[in-house]
């Protein structure tokens, strides 16, 4: 569904008819994301990651969501013979939505908790 927005922060991405360019530009995405915002290093999202904590810093279904989006691009990209994103396109980008959806919620609430200092006890 070419011409609807990817969703991302502050994201000018369009979704492309073309698979590849979809799987590849959601990846960059992702990976920008974690690497600005929550300091992730390494080379690609499973490093990254990896490098943040994973489940331990994010909740396992949204750890498990990425690296599967990261592995249908891994397919995509890496097999021969694949050409296509394998199974549901539209599931994709639902994954991919709902994956920056939940980020940006987690920022949100983490810059909300530094901005009132926390917890309070009283």
């Amino acid at each position: 569904h070419e011409g609807a927005a990817m969703g991302g922060l502050n994201s000018k991405t369009l979704h492309s008819a073309n698979d590849f360019e979809l799987v590849i530009v959601s990846a960059k995405e992702l990976e920008h994301l974690l690497k600005t915002r929550f300091g992730a290093q390494g080379n690609g999202v499973n490093e990254m990651l990896d490098s943040i904590g994973g489940a331990e810093a994010l909740p396992l279904p949204l750890v498990k969501r990425m690296r599967h989006l990261i592995w249908v691009r891994n397919q995509l990209v890496h097999e021969h013979g694949v050409n296509s994103i394998p199974g549901d396109r539209a599931r994709f980008i639902a994954d991919y939505e709902q994956s920056v959806r939940e980020l940006t919620e987690i920022l949100e609430w983490r810059e909300g908790k530094k901005a009132t200092g926390g917890c309070a006890v009283s």
